[in-house]
């Protein structure tokens, strides 16, 4: 019989050993990427996760970046949508500190789309491996560990926010706040300037995030002045942080430290090299800082607080995930809640486990400290963001500058999920670590992780193909004219079978892809002037707006700018708005009952389309005629946000019934002088199934009051028995 080397044995244990270190986590991380990511973005053909509104903007916004790396944009934060407005890219957020994977990507040869799905593998990777390696340096056992890191990256906050995909990058958060206890453990300035860092590239990454990081950060240092500092007076225990820092400075030039003279020795060099980094940390904040501050200035962007509250959380809002096939509910106390899956909070149910073990049960942690300080400081974010009947405690900080921009405070839970990862990670350590036979502790890893697994893949995704951006794309580049201007600005109509901001994102993406500027745009803020609508007539509304807002508004700077337009899939453009500009006037004063009554609207004519129609529908063509009779101007663009626009519906006239509200609209396209009319061409739908319909319209100054409300009926034409043969 063959007889075994002592030698050997050291050999199998070492490798074991490896395995547990490097292959372990690879072992937790390939579920999540692959039932979590890959296969729900696989099935069909390959999609990116989200829908063709902010998915849309976001490859935008990557691709931009990557355009200004190779040099393809002359500047950053001007970028050619909105135009000619400056600082578009300030409109929301940036995503500068989350690009260099997709421009590195795309720099390899990979497509908008293939590097748009590229950098989500790169996101979530990072978030994995960043939480894997800072619970390791907290001497968790490696499945521990993993399981933290597992949550943190694709828990159920994180699928729920699959639709807004520019919150992805959070890998400095476990850095950052790791960096902040081993200073105030070890008063090392290293870890100071790491947390500076880490805070301001979260904050190029990602705005939000970025804020809320802040705010995690400032609440953990708030709970380490009362656990770590306890043994001090009161008053003495807020002054943590500053007395640190002097310690370490004193430390960093030779001199004796008050806490700990041998956090570090660096020396003069370390010091500098320590202060420059500080710098630039504080000259990129600055630069980041600047274009948010001049659109605020600038433009005007504000939030109210109403607008806010909204979406704060509830407590329901931690019991709440409608995107979970396991755990969404119908119950009203949930559906009451506004924008629903901005509320999916809910952690699931192998966290919500381990959190109620370590707050129930008396365990034997290592390294306890950072898991309380974390859960604490979580616990503090809750309170403080909570809306309760309406008020929250988080109105005091909404007041501060800055964070009055930051609209869904639901999603900080997505750097909640960081201290939550930690203090399940220990929980389920000390677990491990207990006097409990293998075989029980093995079954509760294997039926947690197992669960964790199932309940993050067991979702409701929102995902588009690939295929649908590209033929778009191909659609709105096929229709461009061989013939066009110097350096012309593409105009490409919206379609009112969708959202506006779905037409207004296409072009965004092939004006880009051509290098050209575009009227169109959209962001989390807009422009003054800049009206949606599916007419001709935004055109020189967004032109005039622009030039309004400049102060120099004369017809030869419209006529400038007007003529390099190139407008895409509209039927009802002027030729007279390329040669004269419109008078389009700006008021903030609403119109009185008396003269709102004078205004009358007519419907001339009614006929069936020349152009091509949409496929299975009829589309009809509509001439309204607004008249004004009474002694004001009906001016074009209310600045209060109170439009006069014309409305429309269709009316069954078996059924005498209206089949909808007035929901289609459109902006009058220039001014309406007293004694005066203006036509609108309006292309429609024509209502399915057989039947006498007559088109409705009338006018309303959004806010006020509609003119059939006030005894002037609606305009009305009649189509035949078959409207869509005719």
């Amino acid at each position: 019989m063959p007889v075994t080397r002592p030698a050997e044995r050291p050999a199998s244990g070492q490798s074991f050993k490896k395995w547990r270190r490097f292959g372990l986590p690879v072992l937790w991380f390939l579920p999540g990427l692959l039932f979590v990511v890959l296969l729900p973005l696989a099935e069909g053909g390959w999609h990116l996760p989200g829908d063709v509104g902010d998915t849309r903007l976001n490859n935008i916004l990557l691709e931009h970046v990557y355009r200004w790396i190779v040099g393809d944009e002359s500047s950053f934060w001007n970028a050619t949508f909105f135009y000619p407005f400056p600082l578009a890219i300030a409109f929301g957020d940036n995503l500068l500190g989350a690009a260099p994977a997709y421009a590195l990507l795309r720099i390899f040869g990979l497509d908008r789309e293939q590097a748009h799905l590229g950098w989500f593998v790169v996101g979530y990777s990072l978030n994995y491996f960043s939480a894997f390696y800072v619970l390791r340096q907290l001497a968790l056992r490696p499945i521990s560990a993993a399981l933290g890191a597992f949550f943190f990256s694709f828990g159920l906050p994180m699928t729920g926010q699959e639709l807004h995909n520019q919150l992805l990058y959070r890998w400095c958060v476990p850095f950052a706040t790791f960096g902040l206890y081993r200073f105030a453990e070890r008063a090392d300035p290293r870890w100071l300037v790491t947390t500076v860092v880490l805070l301001v590239v979260q904050l190029y990454t990602s705005i939000y995030t970025g804020v809320f990081l802040l705010l995690l950060l400032f609440s953990m240092t708030l709970v380490l002045a009362v656990t770590r500092f306890r043994d001090q007076p009161w008053l003495h225990r807020w002054f943590w942080f500053g007395k640190n820092l002097r310690s370490a400075w004193l430390a960093a030039g030779g001199a004796r430290a008050t806490v700990s003279e041998r956090a570090w020795r660096g020396g003069r060099g370390w010091k500098a090299i320590l202060v420059v980094l500080l710098l630039a940390s504080v000259a990129a904040l600055v630069g980041l800082a600047y274009p948010y501050i001049s659109v605020v200035r600038d433009y005007g962007f504000a939030r109210g607080w109403p607008e806010v509250s909204g979406l704060l959380p509830r407590l329901q809002s931690y019991l709440h995930a409608p995107h979970s096939l396991l755990w969404r509910s119908e119950s009203p106390l949930l559906q009451q809640l506004p924008t629903q899956l901005e509320h999916s909070l809910f952690i699931g149910l192998p966290m919500t486990l381990l959190l109620l073990a370590g707050l129930m049960f008396r365990l034997d942690w290592r390294q306890r400290e950072f898991a309380l300080v974390s859960i604490v400081a979580c616990a503090l974010l809750m309170v403080l963001t909570l809306n309760v009947w309406g008020e929250s405690l988080y109105r005091v900080i909404f007041l501060l500058p800055g964070f009055g921009a930051i609209r869904a405070l639901t999603r900080i839970q997505l750097v909640n999920m960081w201290p939550l990862a930690v203090f399940s990670a220990f929980v389920l350590d000390a677990f491990l670590r207990a006097d409990l036979p293998r075989i029980n502790r093995s079954a509760v890893v294997v039926i947690l992780g197992t669960f964790l697994v199932v309940e993050s893949s067991a979702v409701s995704h929102h995902r588009v193909l690939f295929q649908t951006f590209r033929e778009r794309s191909a659609k709105i580049s096929a229709a461009i004219p061989d013939e066009y201007p110097k350096d012309p600005i593409l105009f490409v109509a919206n379609t009112p079978q969708e959202s506006f901001w779905v037409g207004e994102l296409a072009a965004v993406a092939v004006a880009q892809d051509k290098g050209w500027a575009t009227l169109n745009g959209y962001a989390g803020n807009v422009p003054p002037g800049f009206v949606e609508g599916v007419g001709c007539s935004a055109m020189p509304l967004r032109i005039i707006g622009y030039l309004k807002w400049r102060g120099k508004h004369r017809e030869r700077d419209y006529l400038r700018l007007a003529q390099r337009v190139v407008p895409i899939g509209f039927r009802d453009c002027s030729p007279s708005w390329w040669r004269k500009m419109p008078s389009i006037t700006f008021s903030a004063l609403d119109f009185s009952r008396e003269d709102f009554r004078k205004v009358r609207i007519k419907i001339p004519t009614l006929h069936r389309s020349s152009g091509r129609p949409l496929p299975g529908k009829a589309t009809l063509v509509a001439r309204i005629r607004i008249e004004n009779h009474s002694p004001r101007l009906l001016h074009t663009y209310s600045t209060t946000g109170h439009h006069i626009r014309v409305a429309w519906r269709w009316f069954d006239l078996r059924s005498n019934t209206p089949l909808s509200k007035f929901n289609q609209r459109r902006i009058l396209a220039s001014d309406v002088q007293p004694a005066s009319s203006l036509e609108l061409q309006i292309e429609l739908e024509a209502p399915r199934g057989d039947g006498d319909y007559v088109l409705e319209a009338s006018i309303v100054q959004e806010g006020v009051f509609w003119l059939h409300d006030l005894g002037v009926a609606p305009a009305r034409a009649k189509i035949g028995s078959s409207p869509q043969q005719r």
